[in-house]
């Protein structure tokens, strides 16, 4: 809800805010590329709305399709990146995780072959932004930690989901391209806890995020190469995590 000058309360429009966020990266991406570039940046835009226009709004009450949407921005806006792939990747970091079936669909509409959803969905991405994309989006999308559970228990070890997520993310960013849009994403979920209610999921992901934060980014950071993508921003970038990790998680 929001106050107008007026005094009254008016109801806040998702679908409006959802629009000034496309024209506003649009806006974006036509100033660091070229047509044809963003062209191609715009039709991944368009999957990325497709596939996920009926997901379940995020925790923070936006639309799903806000998330990858501002991690993509973010990439541009806040950590300077101008790699086409890298955005197209950002936009797509959750499809095959989450909407890997539609995905499959469109792959199997145009080859009679098929080897698993997770399978056809990345190779549907492939035909359409490349191989490069394809292998990023396929780094981003994490495994099926309840069967990782099982098959661990079944060796006599024990392991909570928290802890598979957090050796997950620590294995996907030893790859710098990878890096990037991972901390994108993890930063837009991570450092943002104000906008989600208060309440068991909540506290759920101060159990999720926080070992993250201290275990597997302050340290990556900390030692960073100087070609990584992301070391000119290294300082505020930890001192961000520091005060996230201060305010939500300590």
């Amino acid at each position: 809800m929001n106050l107008s000058e007026t005094g009254i309360v008016k109801p806040i429009n998702k679908a409006e805010i959802i629009s000034q966020e496309i024209v506003e990266f649009k806006k974006a991406v036509a100033k660091i590329f070229k047509v044809e570039v963003s062209a191609k940046i715009y039709d991944a835009l368009d999957l990325m709305i497709e596939l996920h226009s009926d997901q379940k709004d995020s925790p923070n009450g936006k639309p799903y399709i806000s998330h990858p949407l501002e991690v993509a921005a973010d990439l541009i806006n806040k950590y300077n990146i101008n790699d086409p792939d890298l955005i197209i990747a950002g936009l797509l970091h959750d499809a095959v995780e989450d909407q890997k079936l539609k995905l499959q669909a469109k792959w199997l509409a145009k080859n009679e072959l098929s080897v698993s959803p997770e399978h056809d969905a990345l190779m549907e991405i492939r035909s359409l932004f490349g191989e490069r994309v394809k292998k990023i989006v396929a780094r981003l999308t994490n495994p099926d930690f309840t069967s990782i559970q099982v098959n661990l228990k079944s060796q006599g070890v024990e392991k909570t989901k928290h802890q598979l997520y957090k050796e997950n993310v620590k294995d996907e960013i030893r790859d710098p391209e990878t890096f990037v849009i991972k901390f994108a994403d993890f930063a837009r979920n991570a450092l943002h806890l104000d906008k989600v209610p208060d309440g068991p999921r909540k506290e759920n992901f101060k159990l999720k995020y926080g070992p993250v934060i201290k275990e597997v980014f302050l340290p990556a950071f900390k030692s960073m190469a100087q070609n990584h993508p992301l070391y000119q921003h290294k300082k505020e970038i930890i001192k961000e995590l520091n005060a996230a990790f201060k305010k939500y998680y300590s």
